[in-house]
This record gives C-alpha cells, sequence and structure tokens, in this order.
C-alpha cells in the first residue's frame, strides 16, 4: 500500500497539478490511517507560512482540505503557527467538526523562552552555558515544544548545553533520532 501511494504522489508531482499535490499531502495521514488500521499524528509547525504560499483562491480550496483532514479520528492534527488571523479565517470557513479544539497561545517572547530553557535545564540537571542559552531560544523559535524535547533528549543521552558545537550535535541528534524525530517521521 505504501508504494502505491507513492507512485500515485509522484504521478501528481511529475503532472505539476499542485492543488492536487496539496490535496493528497494534507490527506495522506487519514487516508492511511483509514486503510491499514494504523493510527497517525499530524503535527504541522509553521502553519502560518501557508498565507504567503497560496493565492486567495487555492488557500480556500486548502481551508477545505485541512477541515476535511481535521475530522480524522485515526490522524488528528495539531496545527501550529504564529498567524493568528490565518487560523481565524481557517476556522471562520465552515462549521468545525465536534472533535476539534482551539487552543490559542501566544508566542513566548525570547526572554520567557530562556528562562524556560534555563528552568528546564535545573530541573533536569543539564549544564547550560549562559553565553548560548539565547542562541538556543533563538534557533527553537522559542518555541517550548521544542525547548522541553531538547532539554529532556540532554538529559536522556547524558549531554550538556556547554556550548553552541554541542547543541548543534543535540539538535541534530534529536531530529534524527531523538523525540523530535518521532513527530517528523
Amino acid at each position: 500500500w505504501l508504494t502505491d501511494e507513492i507512485d500515485h504522489f509522484h504521478q501528481f508531482s511529475k503532472s505539476k497539478d499542485l492543488q492536487a499535490l496539496a490535496r493528497l499531502a494534507i490527506l495522506f495521514p487519514s487516508s492511511i490511517a483509514a486503510r491499514t488500521g494504523m493510527h497517525a499524528f499530524v503535527f504541522v509547525d509553521d502553519f502560518h507560512h501557508l498565507s504567503s504560499v497560496a493565492s486567495p483562491a487555492e488557500m480556500s480550496l486548502l481551508m477545505a482540505d485541512f477541515l476535511q483532514a481535521l475530522e480524522s479520528r485515526q490522524a488528528p492534527h495539531c496545527l501550529a503557527g504564529a498567524s493568528k488571523p490565518l487560523f481565524q479565517s481557517l476556522f471562520q470557513t465552515a462549521e468545525l467538526p465536534g472533535c476539534v479544539e482551539i487552543i490559542p497561545r501566544r508566542p513566548l517572547r525570547p526572554a520567557e523562552a530562556q528562562e524556560m530553557l534555563e528552568g528546564l535545564c535545573r530541573r533536569f540537571d543539564v549544564a547550560l552555558d549562559s553565553e548560548i542559552s539565547s542562541f538556543v531560544v533563538e534557533q527553537l523559535n522559542c518555541n517550548p515544544f521544542y525547548l522541553r524535547s531538547l532539554v529532556q533528549t540532554a538529559r536522556r543521552e547524558s549531554k550538556d548545553l556547554d556550548s553552541a558545537r554541542q547543541f548543534a550535535s543535540l539538535y541534530n541528534f534529536e531530529l534524527t533520532e531523538g523525540g523530535l524525530q518521532l513527530y517528523f517521521s
């Protein structure tokens, strides 16, 4: 089934039908979950970038596809991003499925994210060089989920955040083998 789906995806990518390709990508997790019975959790970060990619006409079609994907019980979606107007337009376009829960959160300010990072490092006994803490926060875009995941992986792997090099190594590990890898694979 996976080979068939990949072949199907390649057919659309070769034809350059971007609308069909976007629809296929958006609905892929829920369609696979429905076919296989396997569950998936779809995390779409930086959802706000969608507004810079699509025209208003394309945007309405993409919104409809996302609303359809949100109805899946086998592949729940978490949409995260910084643009409140984009989310408002998405959720005002149609009746939301009853299983959708909107949790508005303002982004952390850099000082708040740095305080969170330092507190997590103290809590999990991970050494943190104060010279790079603002760099780490900036690289992780003040995202509390990423900050926590990185520090937890540092603890689990007995690593520290004593230098930019150690941060880069740990971040690479986190993306390819650690907790974040589970969300993006």
